[in-house]
Protein backbone atom coordinates (compact mmCIF):
# COMPACT_ATOMS: atom_id res chain seq x y z
CA UNK A 1 0.00 0.00 0.00
CA UNK A 2 1.15 3.47 -0.75
CA UNK A 3 0.24 6.37 1.43
CA UNK A 4 0.19 9.89 0.19
CA UNK A 5 -0.44 12.83 2.44
CA UNK A 6 -2.12 16.04 1.55
CA UNK A 7 -1.60 19.07 3.61
CA UNK A 8 -4.06 21.88 3.40
CA UNK A 9 -3.21 25.26 4.71
CA UNK A 10 -4.99 28.56 4.70
CA UNK A 11 -3.75 32.00 5.54
CA UNK A 12 -4.82 35.52 4.83
CA UNK A 13 -2.42 37.00 2.30
CA UNK A 14 -0.77 40.27 3.15
CA UNK A 15 2.25 42.04 1.75
CA UNK A 16 4.47 40.44 4.39
CA UNK A 17 2.89 36.99 4.37
CA UNK A 18 4.79 33.87 3.40
CA UNK A 19 3.31 30.58 2.21
CA UNK A 20 1.67 28.82 5.14
CA UNK A 21 3.17 25.46 4.19
CA UNK A 22 6.77 26.61 4.07
CA UNK A 23 7.65 25.28 7.51
CA UNK A 24 5.02 22.61 8.16
CA UNK A 25 7.03 19.65 6.91
CA UNK A 26 5.47 16.43 5.71
CA UNK A 27 4.58 14.50 8.84
CA UNK A 28 1.18 12.86 8.48
CA UNK A 29 1.06 10.49 11.46
CA UNK A 30 -2.36 10.42 13.05
CA UNK A 31 -3.98 12.19 10.10
CA UNK A 32 -7.40 10.87 9.01
CA UNK A 33 -7.56 8.77 5.84
CA UNK A 34 -9.72 10.12 3.03
CA UNK A 35 -11.92 7.68 1.14
CA UNK A 36 -12.52 7.69 -2.60
CA UNK A 37 -15.15 10.18 -3.74
CA UNK A 38 -16.14 13.64 -2.63
CA UNK A 39 -15.00 14.52 0.89
CA UNK A 40 -16.98 16.48 3.43
CA UNK A 41 -16.80 20.26 3.44
CA UNK A 42 -14.15 21.58 5.81
CA UNK A 43 -13.69 25.07 7.14
CA UNK A 44 -10.08 26.22 7.31
CA UNK A 45 -8.89 28.66 9.95
CA UNK A 46 -6.07 31.10 9.28
CA UNK A 47 -2.69 29.55 10.04
CA UNK A 48 -4.08 26.07 10.86
CA UNK A 49 -3.39 23.30 8.37
CA UNK A 50 -5.44 20.17 7.74
CA UNK A 51 -3.55 16.94 7.00
CA UNK A 52 -4.92 13.77 5.42
CA UNK A 53 -3.66 10.38 4.29
CA UNK A 54 -4.82 8.78 1.06
CA UNK A 55 -4.48 5.03 0.55
CA UNK A 56 -3.64 4.34 -3.11
CA UNK A 57 -3.29 0.66 -4.04
CA UNK A 58 -3.11 0.96 -7.84
CA UNK A 59 -2.42 3.56 -10.51
CA UNK A 60 -5.07 6.26 -10.39
CA UNK A 61 -5.64 9.98 -10.86
CA UNK A 62 -5.83 12.11 -7.73
CA UNK A 63 -7.76 15.37 -7.96
CA UNK A 64 -7.84 17.91 -5.12
CA UNK A 65 -9.79 21.15 -5.46
CA UNK A 66 -10.72 24.04 -3.22
CA UNK A 67 -13.43 26.65 -3.37
CA UNK A 68 -15.18 29.01 -1.01
CA UNK A 69 -18.82 29.36 -0.03
CA UNK A 70 -21.02 31.25 -2.53
CA UNK A 71 -21.50 34.90 -1.71
CA UNK A 72 -18.30 35.14 0.33
CA UNK A 73 -15.36 36.96 -1.18
CA UNK A 74 -12.14 35.01 -1.45
CA UNK A 75 -9.87 37.98 -2.11
CA UNK A 76 -6.77 37.63 0.05
CA UNK A 77 -7.44 34.03 1.12
CA UNK A 78 -4.49 31.89 0.09
CA UNK A 79 -5.27 28.18 0.16
CA UNK A 80 -2.59 25.63 -0.70
CA UNK A 81 -2.28 21.86 -1.07
CA UNK A 82 0.94 19.84 -1.04
CA UNK A 83 1.13 16.16 -2.02
CA UNK A 84 3.88 13.91 -0.64
CA UNK A 85 4.70 10.38 -1.78
CA UNK A 86 5.15 7.41 0.56
CA UNK A 87 8.84 8.32 1.01
CA UNK A 88 7.91 11.78 2.28
CA UNK A 89 9.09 13.62 -0.84
CA UNK A 90 7.00 16.48 -2.19
CA UNK A 91 5.60 15.52 -5.60
CA UNK A 92 3.02 18.25 -6.30
CA UNK A 93 1.78 21.57 -5.00
CA UNK A 94 -1.10 23.88 -5.90
CA UNK A 95 -1.99 27.27 -4.48
CA UNK A 96 -4.13 30.29 -5.21
CA UNK A 97 -4.27 33.78 -3.68
CA UNK A 98 -8.04 33.82 -4.34
CA UNK A 99 -8.92 30.56 -2.58
CA UNK A 100 -9.51 28.35 -5.64
CA UNK A 101 -7.06 25.77 -6.96
CA UNK A 102 -7.00 22.36 -8.59
CA UNK A 103 -4.24 19.79 -8.12
CA UNK A 104 -4.30 16.75 -10.42
CA UNK A 105 -1.67 14.02 -10.20
CA UNK A 106 -1.42 10.56 -11.80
Amino acid sequence: MKFKAIIFGATVATILSTPVLASLGNTSQGAPTLERGVSSTLILAQGHSKRFNINIEQATTLQVTSEHFPGITSTGNRISAVLYNEAGQQVAEASSPRGHFELIRQ
